[in-house]
């Protein structure tokens, strides 16, 4: 059972609010994107191009959404897709209403790989090194929880837990996110695109690389 995203804070609107209508532009635009490369060209190199650019429009929305909602946001990496949760002062949980933010699956023969290493590291912002710290804490006191739980044969709240930070004032968790073709779906050339993001949006993505 994943627990729902409630925020304390009321939000209420007559219309559309910006961050609605900028989140449905970026949605349209990469689903036409999307559609274009799947019409137009099938090769390997424009498949992860197309999920390497919805990634990075999903990101910069969600980062404008958490700092215009007053809230933390962050970014569940597997191996086979990724997916927006928010924290609602005690857990993480997935965000109603907002579609986009919701589990997407790669398409198959496509995994992802997240590397925090090698990357042009500056001192971290007090604010986001307690965050992160006390989230540590957090998921030490929720495995022993769970651990209590299961021995008592009771349910198990499954709780996606986020790798990235989007914080409230801007700030991310600096990492590279390597889009590649899983062995079974091998090419030819080893095939990859790298994107990247330094502290704050928006994101590098970088050209398809191509190795023996």
């Amino acid at each position: 059972m994943i627990r729902k995203f409630t925020s304390n804070r009321k939000i209420t609107s007559k219309g559309f609010t910006l961050i609605e209508v900028m989140l449905v532009i970026v949605v349209i635009g990469i689903m036409v994107s999307v559609i274009g490369v799947n019409f137009t060209n099938d090769s390997p190199d424009k498949k992860l191009t197309s999920e390497s650019a919805r990634f990075a429009g999903i990101f910069d929305i969600a980062t404008e959404y958490g700092m215009l909602n007053n809230v933390e946001l962050g970014v569940v990496i597997e191996k086979s897709g990724y997916q927006i949760v928010g924290y609602d002062g005690t857990r993480w949980a997935e965000i109603p209403n907002q579609p986009a933010f919701t589990y997407h699956q790669f398409p198959e023969g496509i995994e992802a790989e997240l590397v925090f290493d090698d990357l042009p590291l500056e001192a971290s912002l007090f604010d986001s090194q307690a965050f992160i710290e006390q989230q540590q804490e957090l998921q030490e006191q929720r495995e022993e929880e769970n651990e209590r739980t299961s021995n008592n044969r009771k349910e198990k709240v499954t709780e996606p837990l986020p790798q990235i930070y989007l914080l409230s004032g801007g700030d991310i968790t600096p990492f590279s996110l390597i889009l590649s073709f899983s062995d079974e779906f091998a090419y030819d050339l080893d095939i990859s695109v790298t994107i990247t993001g330094l502290y704050s949006p928006p994101l590098t993505v970088g050209e398809p690389t191509f190795e023996p």
